[in-house]
């Protein structure tokens, strides 16, 4: 009996633009009022962040074939389903692209979706219930991961403390601190309400980890199991100033590369779980966004008579993950080139840094530091591109990630990494020699060599007249201090430049701010030393006490960022 259906029952938490409070809406109520809702508000960022590419899935299904106002686009062949045939002919897709640029142009126009969504989650109602014998979404059937089909034992059994990344409670230590009590009952961790459930399966298949142990026969010998795509990215999106522009400002219609235009949009709910399985197994190239955006980390089986009162538990098997070296369908993460290794020569997604803003890599955001090895996420390439569309946009952009346990045999996710900034979208998109771009990043450069080279040198100097051993680890601790300090100023200074701004004033302000932060924190340092620090000694065949080290800070400040005393007008935020 087919239980929960996704697109009437309320699961997706979002936020009520008007009230400010959160609820839980369908997915038909969601794309039906997606301009009344300020953001998605699930348990987690990264949550949050699963949910929207599922979101984005059904968007880039549907405007694969229906233009803004519903009719199919005459390059496109559809079945009684809405299922797209085939790729669109070779000779097509320049004209296809033009017509999908006016459809995504027409729907920001609008303001609202068109029926048509609707339409189609109507078609494929049945691949929507969370408990059901033949269609649930997003995991298998019973017999898919029968015993004969595994390499050994039965499949892997994943309770709800586990799968609740707000716990991530393993079977052999105890959360103490979770966010969910043993109170009232004794297995109240593993109590999952329907709608909660959805959510964490969508996030799990995102977000894995690499504890689980049985794999499929058919799964090919040498081939890595998945830790969840999303576990792998350095995840970066656009935030709009409502759910619909911030759906519509990731709806990549037509992507950087010329070869996935025109490919068939696969989201998994398209696709039985066997068909689907054996397309995992034959390791087929994605070519397409909803494929990407859905891809399962794990073949998933929820007992279809589960009951919702009762301790939740589902039963996994390891999928083949996805392959990582130059995948530029994925539009939201940032990239690294890798200069060894089995990857060598190629792009990979590169991870966010726990402790470390985005803006610190503001330069890869659009590859502005011109190198060679350099590459722009997809989504910053798109922006460009539907940027005289939005025009005046005030874009935000919001990085999310996680952070490991760092150990290989288990990948358990211990920290969740969330950050954003705000930019004018023609200050970003100013990128040539002497344009906004390049010059925020040398801002960015410079202020990243006073703190770690500058008050780097400084710190390292104290902690040697300290005579603390680990100083490397110390001097982290310290500079990190510094960058908490400097974080919110950067980031307001970013989001209050303006396309007619004099550059040389307004980054003459910056570095006075940045100055008196880091003076300032170099001044607390001399004002908690003691007697030890001003009586000083030899330190590599040289005198050193605190003052001394000071007078060096101080003069090489200066020298790196030579303002006026008198230049108060960065005062707006140094107090």
């Amino acid at each position: 009996m087919a239980r929960f259906n996704l697109l009437d029952e309320p699961w997706i938490r979002v936020m009520v633009t008007k009230t400010g409070e959160t609820e839980e809406v369908s997915l038909l109520e969601l794309f039906q009022h997606a301009p009344e809702y300020a953001d998605l508000a699930g348990e987690m960022k990264t949550q949050d962040f699963a949910v929207l590419r599922t979101l984005l899935a059904v968007l880039h299904t549907v405007f694969s074939r229906f233009d803004a106002q519903g009719r199919p686009y005459e390059w496109v062949q559809l079945d009684e389903s809405y299922r797209q045939v085939e790729d669109v002919d070779e000779d097509d897709v320049e004209d296809y692209a033009v017509d999908l640029m006016q459809t995504w142009q027409e729907l920001w126009q609008a303001g609202t979706f068109p029926p048509i969504v609707m339409e189609y989650l109507e078609k494929w109602r049945d691949r929507f219930y969370l408990l059901d014998d033949k269609h649930p979404f997003y995991q298998v059937l019973q017999e898919d991961i029968a015993p004969d089909r595994l390499k050994s034992g039965q499949a892997g059994k994943f309770w709800g403390k586990n799968i609740n990344r707000t716990i991530s409670e393993s079977g052999n230590k105890e959360a103490l601190f979770s966010s969910v009590g043993n109170i009232g009952k004794k297995d109240n961790k593993n109590i999952l309400s329907a709608p909660e459930i959805v959510r964490w399966v969508i996030m799990f298949h995102g977000y894995t980890g690499a504890g689980e142990k049985i794999k499929f026969r058919l799964c090919p010998s040498g081939v890595k199991a998945s830790n969840g795509w999303l576990y792998d990215l350095g995840g970066l999106y656009a935030g709009g100033r409502n759910l619909f522009e911030t759906l519509l400002l990731n709806l990549v219609l037509v992507p950087e590369v010329d070869a996935y235009i025109g490919a068939v949009q696969r989201p998994a709910w398209e696709s039985d779980s066997a068909a689907l399985l054996t397309s995992y197994f034959a390791l087929r190239p994605l070519d397409n966004m909803a494929e990407i955006y859905t891809r399962w980390s794990r073949a998933i089986y929820i007992n279809p008579e589960h009951e919702l009162t009762s301790p939740f538990y589902c039963e996994l098997v390891k999928l083949p993950e996805v392959n990582h070296s130059n995948q530029f369908l994925e539009p939201m993460t940032l990239w690294k080139f890798d200069e060894k290794g089995e990857n060598k020569n190629t792009f990979l997604p590169r991870k966010h840094r726990l402790h470390q803003s985005l803006w610190r890599s503001f330069g890869l955001i659009g590859s502005f530091d011109a190198e060679a090895t350099g590459r722009a996420p997809g989504i910053y390439q798109w922006l460009n591109q539907i940027g005289d569309v939005i025009g005046n946009y005030q874009l935000r952009f919001i990085a999310v990630g996680m952070e490991s346990d760092g150990n290989p045999m288990s990948r358990l996710l211990v920290n969740e990494i969330v950050d954003a900034f705000s930019v004018h979208d023609s200050i970003l998109f100013d990128t040539g020699d002497a344009g906004w771009a390049r010059r925020i990043e040398d801002a960015v450069e410079v202020t990243k060599q006073v703190v770690e080279k500058t008050y780097g040198m400084f710190v390292k100097d104290v902690l040697d007249l300290r005579n603390i051993a680990d100083t490397g680890k110390r001097r982290t601790e310290y500079l990190e201090q510094l960058y908490f300090s400097i974080d919110a100023p950067f980031k307001e200074w970013l989001a209050t430049l303006q396309p007619h701004d004099d550059k040389e004033v307004r980054i003459a302000e910056w570095y006075a701010v940045l100055k008196q932060i880091v003076r300032r924190q170099a001044d607390d340092i001399v004002r908690e030393s003691g007697m030890q620090e001003y009586k000083g000694r030899v330190v590599n065949e040289r005198f050193q006490n605190i003052m001394t080290a000071y007078n060096s800070f101080r003069y090489f400040l200066d020298l790196k960022l030579p303002t006026k005393e008198e230049e108060t007008h960065a005062e707006w935020r140094s107090e």
